[in-house]
């Protein structure tokens, strides 16, 4: 048997033992049957920090025993009370004890808490235009209709609803600020009654609310907080990144300012083997320290294929962009750091191995490139690896610059070489 069905039967025996007709009268609950209808919307939030669909509902039991609300519904309606929209359809839940709380809130509300995040339930955001002026409701739609409800800004729909929480059932009028003047910040409509106090009007029973704590049914608490705002940061440098023996990991410097095609020769390459291609690139920023909150990062290729990091790892004013697999040799790609970036955000960056002069012509691939680089190579035989001009020549990545960085570039790398250096 259903709640709804025990809620009829115990009408109809109360019914009778007052000795009245009970056929086609309206199911009553009273306090010694009533097991979901005794509740207050506590909080209600709008939006947190800018997000407007950071959304929470937190419903409170007015009395013992109201656990049972396996079918209810929270809903929302708009400026003129229609276009009802369902937010969130509740189950039973374990603690039932006067002034437990049942909490909903939406997906992008665990932005805004520092730690795990337990709603009871997980809800649908209600719609932005909604927040100017609307109504959320605790509804049981298939008997009692609706069990409470607050409205807010100008809204001049019904605020008609039970008895079960509100002496005359009328639970307006609209609170005057809107939900939509609250989201910028942490600030939520807080019910300032405590149980078993019924509702008396939106103007009286509500506060704003700035520093705000949720609680779940498993009495869990969780602090509502705004992340640190996010610097200005100043793009200062960028450098290839890879591995060799012996050094670890050694930079080849990439020129912020030079762009395909106006300065294609200026472009900065990538000409170390391995698995071919780029690996890591590493980025420092003056100002703050990057954040995956604060920067976004874009790769597109000169063919215009996205090229997205596996993973960005975020240091001490610096960001390195990892990339598993490699970004494939032979392309240039264009980074672009979006959100906080002051002024230029964008570099462009070559992956042609043995471009050791950092002299390649127009376009991506060019024979001209390796033997240009076989020459340079030559020319660096078992000097310092470790020295910034001498790391590009160190082809294999072995530590030394000899021979076998040559027969890399002729026999391997440069596998496309049309003409042998």
């Amino acid at each position: 048997m259903n709640r709804f069905d025990r809620s009829i039967v115990c009408g109809l025996v109360l019914g009778v033992l007052a000795g009245r007709s009970v056929a086609g009268d309206p199911p009553a609950a009273t306090p010694a049957d009533a097991t979901f209808h005794f509740m207050a919307i506590e909080k209600l939030i709008g939006g947190i920090g800018g997000d407007a669909t950071a959304q929470v509902v937190q419903l409170q039991l007015r009395s013992a025993a109201q656990n049972f609300t396996n079918g209810t519904e929270i809903a929302a309606f708009d400026a003129a009370g229609g276009n009802r929209v369902l937010l969130a359809t509740l189950t039973d839940v374990t603690n039932g004890l006067q002034g437990d709380r049942i909490l909903l809130a939406t997906p992008s509300v665990a932005d805004f808490v520092d730690g795990p995040f337990n709603p009871d339930f997980v809800m649908t955001p209600m719609p932005e235009s909604y927040l100017t002026a609307g109504r959320v409701v605790y509804d049981d739609p298939g008997g009692f209709g609706i069990l409470f409800s607050v409205a807010w800004g100008p809204y001049t729909g019904s605020n008609t609803g039970s008895t079960f929480n509100d002496d005359n059932g009328d639970y307006g009028p609209p609170f005057a600020t809107p939900l939509s003047d609250l989201i910028d910040a942490v600030e939520a409509l807080d019910w300032i009654r405590e149980p078993p106090a019924k509702h008396q009007q939106n103007t009286i029973d509500y506060v704003v609310q700035t520093a705000v704590v949720l609680t779940n049914n498993a009495h869990e608490d969780f602090e509502i907080v705004l992340p640190p705002a996010c610097p200005t940061l100043v793009l200062e440098s960028a450098a290839s990144i890879r591995s060799h023996a012996g050094f670890g990991e050694l930079p080849i410097d990439i020129d912020l300012t030079a762009t395909i095609p106006s300065e294609s020769d200026l472009v900065t390459s990538e000409t170390r083997a391995g698995d071919l291609g780029i690996e890591k690139i590493r980025v420092t920023a003056s100002g703050g320290d990057p954040t995956e909150a604060c920067v976004s990062v874009t790769v597109v290729d000169d063919l215009g294929a996205e090229h997205p990091p596996s993973s960005v790892t975020f240091g001490t004013g610096e960001m390195d962009l990892n990339f598993d697999p490699n970004l494939p040799n032979r392309r240039v790609y264009t980074v672009t750091l979006g959100g906080v970036i002051d002024g230029d955000g964008d570099f462009q960056v070559r992956s042609l191995v043995g471009d050791v002069v950092q002299d390649a012509p127009a376009g991506p691939q060019t024979v001209n490139a390796i033997d240009i680089g076989l020459s340079g190579l030559r020319g660096r035989f078992n000097q310092p690896v470790d020295n910034p001009a001498n790391t590009s020549a160190d082809i294999n990545m072995d530590g030394v610059i000899n021979a076998l960085d040559v027969s890399c570039v002729r026999l391997v790398c440069g596998v496309w070489a049309t003409t042998a250096p």
